[in-house]
């Protein structure tokens, strides 16, 4: 039992050290992150169909919604942007939207930076999307039955493919880089073709630099000059390995480091990001559609009830045939 108790006492231990030790990540490709105090959200929210008085409908939040492949789904984006976000936040920030095996399929960029803070909902426009708040949607809508207070506009797309359909949407924010900056005990120079690291004040161009790393266009390092204070370089090369300089070391050696442009903000936290998505799950029974492409308006089930009395005259004449032959 001691035993056990020690070995498993060794593995959380070696998770903790992992987790500490790649504080930097120079892989590639490189992730955007998610940085502290970047204010953008943004929502993917599943809606349901649900059938009113007089043969009406309206969308009710549903997330457990289900999709039929010829049959639509029905979902809504909402965006919140910060009000007073950084300037190189705002001047950058960018919504995508990307729809998976549904009608309007591809992918759909936005710049936010001309947009006030406040709450938005996605709406498609000819070419593209924008945004609008729930009160421009409704003032812009005032001639349509299909209206109520702090409305969403929610969509309304076939599905081509239950197993692959999808809606992704996020916000992105890439920081421009600075020529030059601070970061720990260094000065950084950033240029296209290589990544500097001075001591910490040091004169730019004029002092030597501890280590000049080669990068070519993906940011891969392609090589390293190193200055005559090897003590600096390999404390350089253990910051750079969050306290382990063989990784450094062995990155290079094996060509697997990549001090890429994302690589830098992303270390820097400089690279901004909120997402969401959503998929649905196959349902087995029908489902009534509604009009593709659009958002669904009261009376929009006017054809509603006729399929359900093909429906039942289908299910009446497979019984009387059923009797028949029995």
């Amino acid at each position: 039992m001691k035993k056990l108790l020690a070995i498993a006492l060794a593995v959380v231990m070696t998770l903790g050290a992992a987790t500490v030790a790649f504080a930097f990540s120079w892989d590639a490709p490189a992730a955007d992150s998610n940085a502290n105090g970047f204010g953008y959200e943004v929502d993917v929210v599943k809606y349901a169909r649900q059938t009113g008085a007089l043969a009406s409908s309206y969308p009710v939040v549903e997330p457990n919604a289900k999709a039929v492949n010829g049959a639509d789904v029905y979902f809504a984006i909402k965006v919140v942007i910060p009000s007073s976000p950084k300037e190189e936040v705002k001047d950058t920030a960018e919504l995508e939207v990307k729809l998976t095996s549904l009608d309007l399929a591809g992918t759909y960029a936005l710049p936010l930076d001309t947009y006030a803070g406040g709450t938005y909902y996605v709406v498609p426009q000819a070419g593209g999307i924008g945004l609008m708040t729930p009160s421009q949607f409704n003032q812009a809508n005032a001639g349509s039955s299909y209206l109520f207070t702090n409305a969403a506009p929610v969509f309304s797309l076939r599905v081509m493919d239950t197993d692959t359909a999808k809606v992704a949407a996020k916000v992105i924010s890439k920081r421009p880089l600075p020529a030059t900056f601070d970061n720990g005990d260094y000065t950084i120079d950033v240029q296209s073709a290589s990544l500097a690291f001075y001591n910490k004040g040091a004169a730019v161009g004029t002092d030597t630099p501890i280590a000049t790393f080669s990068r070519n266009g993906s940011g891969k390092v392609t090589g390293v000059a190193s200055g005559d204070d090897s003590m600096a370089v390999l404390k350089l090369y253990r910051w750079l390995g969050n306290g382990n300089a063989d990784v450094t070391y062995q990155l290079i050696d094996e060509g697997k480091m990549y001090m890429s442009d994302d690589n830098i903000r992303a270390a820097w936290g400089w690279n901004y990001k909120a997402e969401d998505s959503i998929t649905w799950a196959a349902n087995a029974d029908p489902i009534i559609t509604g009009p593709a492409l659009s958002i669904p308006k009261t009376g929009a089930r006017a054809g509603v009830a006729g399929f359900a009395l093909l429906m039942v005259a289908a299910i009446a004449a497979a019984a009387a045939y059923r009797r028949v032959k029995a």
